[in-house]
């Protein structure tokens, strides 16, 4: 029997902040093409001159992956085929929600280790720019926590932890484990509520030191209030385990379980693909093994990682995680995809971008998926949280449309540096027109965020770690890329405790710039259609947004259409969404995607 884990044995749960339970114990593709990296998106234009570009990537055997493309701009109506290394085609695209905007690939199986590839084809004769890009696992990218960056939706939240026998903090960029007693299992979970049934996590692992023995891994579907959950875990032995703990007792769903593809690396990765009862386990993107719980214990929870020790063990074990990344499901695996879709993968603005002269995509740098030396995904830009915010009073539609303010003075209603994508130039613009002060920098930069949600209402993402802004202009590139009819993408503000304000343009060719107080709208708040304002799905808009005391103007595309004083407060910023709902009251899934944030501070 193994000593490591008796299943009949005990356990010790220690609550200090976290957890601490001592444990029982390649052929070419069909016509080449440019080269994908994980998790790195290319952009590309479909045209009657480029009416379709293929996409080649490496993969091993046995390795989980999906594609998901999403349009741009245009009309563009795209087809997906994946072909296998022996370039025979083994996938077809298919459409995510009633818009069409967004099609996958979802979650397939490479038979072999080689060189897949992707063709991506305009369909119907119609055109425009694309996105495109690989995923590990599903198609939905949940999290990339790299444990440092300001990027609030795809991070997670790690509060510190300690007690007699573990240790768990942020250190240099990663989440360091450290057990100082012996037999002794340590776990750290997400302070944010997070849920999963499905998904795919991934981690890089750094085991500090030579120690005599230690584990490292995963726990799955957790249920933090029962402390029930699987365990996912490899060791210095070479071997790996699966085990349901129920709250008191352990149970095997797979003994340890040597592999000649786990080594004593001491920098690694290792992965886990759930779906259902299946359990795919990968080292240093290698298949390793699976496992299926007949028993269907757990079917939802969050995650948690591990660090542990042997029985009798008089040495320290030191764990260090970074690169956290986690997919799930966009669309269902079997029968026909629901109408309804489950949001838009986490689509990183990151790509290279390509003009319309028929040029192929080109990928950006970084080592291929599957890649022989292991691979390390760069960070990506920021994604939503799972559940949007509501931390306050929220009025439930928008205000009743109103006529538009004229500016104070005759000049600056043409903002003619508002597509130069620099600070200083519009900052400088806005100076000259006596709307700002000089002075000043840019104190807050986000190169995209993202709002996902079919909530009703307004629902936003907090920006900026908590900061708060008095004066400042404010300027981002919106577009809604999933949406219904009358929904609206933009930012908000001066956000405290009783007050806020909005700065958004709709689908349907509206724009608001709002306050409100109290859940009530300031009598000032301007709403109504504006030519200046590019409607339709997909549709970018450039906003700038200048709050000075009590006057506030809102640019949309070089365009003043606000300008009036509202109460003068200080508060955090947010990307904002807004979901209308139609006759019925329902709503649809709506994507709101924010490139080019930054804030100009006086």
């Amino acid at each position: 029997m193994d000593i490591r884990r008796v299943v009949a044995g005990w356990l010790v749960v220690a609550l200090i902040l976290g957890w601490a339970v001592t444990p029982i114990p390649a052929q070419a593709s069909p016509q080449g093409g440019t080269q994908l990296r994980l998790l790195e998106p290319v952009n590309g234009v479909l045209d009657a001159a480029t009416p379709e570009a293929t996409y080649s990537f490496e993969l091993n055997e046995e390795l989980v992956f999906s594609v998901v493309e999403w349009n741009r701009s245009g009309d563009l109506v795209a087809e997906l085929t994946v072909f296998d290394a022996n370039g025979k085609a083994m996938g077809e695209g298919f459409p995510i929600g009633d818009s069409g905007t967004v099609t996958v690939v979802e979650a397939l199986v490479a038979p072999s280790d080689g060189t897949y590839s992707v063709t991506v084809r305009a369909s119907g004769g119609t055109a425009g720019e694309y996105g495109l890009m690989v995923m590990p696992g599903y198609s939905f990218l949940d999290k990339y926590d790299d444990f440092e960056s300001a990027d609030e939706g795809l991070n997670m939240t790690w509060e510190p932890s300690v007690s007699n026998s573990s240790a768990s903090s942020l250190v240099n960029g990663g989440l360091q484990m450290q057990v100082m007693a012996s037999d002794t299992l340590s776990y750290l979970s997400p302070s944010d509520d997070l849920t999963w049934t499905d998904l795919y996590i991934e981690a890089a692992v750094e085991i500090e030191g030579s120690p005599s023995y230690y584990e490292y891994g995963f726990l799955l579907r957790l249920y933090p209030d029962t402390t029930e959950f699987y365990a996912l875990s490899m060791s210095s032995q070479l071997d790996w385990t699966l085990l349901y703990y129920d709250g008191s007792d352990w149970f095997e769903v797979m003994p340890w379980t040597e592999s000649p593809l786990i080594t004593d690396d001491t920098n690694l990765r290792v992965g886990v693909y759930v779906q259902g009862n299946l359990f795919k386990v990968y080292f240093n993107d290698q298949y390793v093994g699976e496992v299926e719980d007949t028993n269907n214990y757990l079917s939802e929870g969050t995650i948690a990682l591990v660090a542990a020790s042997a029985r009798d063990q008089t040495d320290q074990v030191t764990i260090n995680y970074d690169n956290v990344v986690i997919t799930s499901p966009n669309a269902p695996l079997a029968g026909e995809p629901n109408g309804d879709g489950a949001g838009l993968t986490g689509i990183l603005s990151t790509a290279t971008a390509v003009a319309g002269d028929g040029e192929k995509p080109t990928p950006s740098s970084g080592l291929p998926f599957g890649s022989s030396s292991g691979h390390k995904p760069t960070t990506t830009p920021s994604a939503p949280d799972v559940k949007p915010t509501s931390a306050f009073s929220l009025p439930t539609v928008p205000p009743i449309a109103t006529d538009t303010p004229q500016p104070q003075t005759s000049d600056g209603t043409v903002l003619e540096s508002w597509n130069s994508g620099s600070p200083s130039e519009i900052v400088g613009e806005l100076e000259g027109f006596g709307f700002v002060p000089s002075g000043g920098s840019v104190t807050l930069n986000v190169p995209t965020s993202f709002g996902d949600t079919s909530s009703s209402g307004f629902n936003f993402y907090p920006l900026g770690q908590g900061r708060t802004f008095r004066n400042f202009v404010l300027s981002f590139d919106a577009h809604l890329d999933l949406t219904g009819p009358e929904s609206g993408c933009g930012m908000h503000f001066r956000n405290n405790a009783s007050s806020y304000s909005i700065g958004m343009v709709t689908e349907d060719g509206a724009a608001l710039l709002a306050q409100v107080n109290d859940g009530e709208f300031h009598p000032a708040t301007v709403f109504d259609y504006f030519s200046a304002v590019n409607s339709g799905q997909g549709s970018l808009n450039k906003v700038v947004i200048v709050a000075l005391e009590e006057m506030m103007l809102m640019y949309v595309n070089g365009q003043l259409i606000a300008a009036d004083e509202f109460t003068a407060q200080s508060g955090t910023v947010a990307l904002e969404v807004f979901v209308a709902e139609n006759d019925l009251g329902q709503t649809q899934r709506t994507y709101c995607q924010l490139d080019n944030i930054w804030l100009w501070e006086f």
